[in-house]
């Protein structure tokens, strides 16, 4: 397999790029960052062929559209649904398939959740600081230049996978070879793929969130629970 080649075509609400996140220097006046779903992008790098804290893409809510412009490799989305699509078809989460030159990665909007994790076998090349990739915007630190995608961006593999590579989650193994690309494999029923379907949290505004977020958010399930 080639490295992977992703432009932008759209960046999505908010996305970024975001490992499991810079520790270590709290005391320097740097905030850890990282992924907000710990466990979610952990099992993504894994389905990918990567190690756990590599670098993905975490998507908030509405998320970017993606072409593969070169290469060819693993992908797996993990998390929130958001509506993921490939090649404009419904795509399944919690599954790692494979993506060449001219696929298109596409979110059409949520369903559940908040943030999904897309990784991309290689993890993404961007500048470690500190230890880590992950974006911290308000100090434009890690990621893209410290800031959200935006649509003109390109993310490439950090390296390419070598044909013995493989993807461990409990008993299910994905083979990056040529062999074996094709076959795609997922995680565990739907219990495994979604633990936190039943689960109801109740939230409070944080110190740097917009005092309209969390009533917006509201109105707009209260109001998508009715038309479905």
């Amino acid at each position: 397999m080639s490295a992977l080649v992703l432009e932008c075509r759209l960046p999505g609400m908010l996305t970024t790029v975001q490992d499991g996140g810079r520790w270590g220097h709290q005391g320097e006046g740097m905030p850890v960052a990282g992924a907000m779903d710990l466990q979610s992008m952990r099992i993504a790098n894994l389905l990918a062929g990567n190690e756990e804290n590599d670098a993905c893409l975490e998507i908030s809510l509405l998320g970017p559209r993606l072409t593969v412009a070169g290469g060819e490799g693993v992908a797996a989305v993990c998390g929130a649904d958001l509506g993921f699509q490939l090649n404009g078809a419904a795509a399944p989460l919690w599954t790692a398939f494979p993506v060449k030159e001219g696929d298109a990665l596409s979110f059409s909007g949520p369903r559940s959740g908040c943030r999904a994790y897309l990784a991309l076998s290689g993890g993404i090349d961007v500048p470690r600081i500190m230890e880590s990739s992950s974006t911290y915007t308000r100090a434009k630190v890690g990621g893209l230049e410290g800031r959200a995608a935006a649509g003109v961006d390109v993310d490439q593999q950090r390296h390419a996978g070598g044909i013995d590579d493989a993807a461990r989650v409990g008993e299910h193994v994905l083979h990056r070879g040529d062999a074996e690309v094709g076959h795609a494999q997922r995680i565990g029923g739907d219990a495994a793929a979604n633990p936190w379907r039943d689960l109801r949290w109740p939230a409070i505004p944080g110190h740097f969130g917009p005092p309209w977020f969390l009533p917006a958010i509201g109105i707009y399930f209260r109001l998508k629970d009715k038309l479905s």
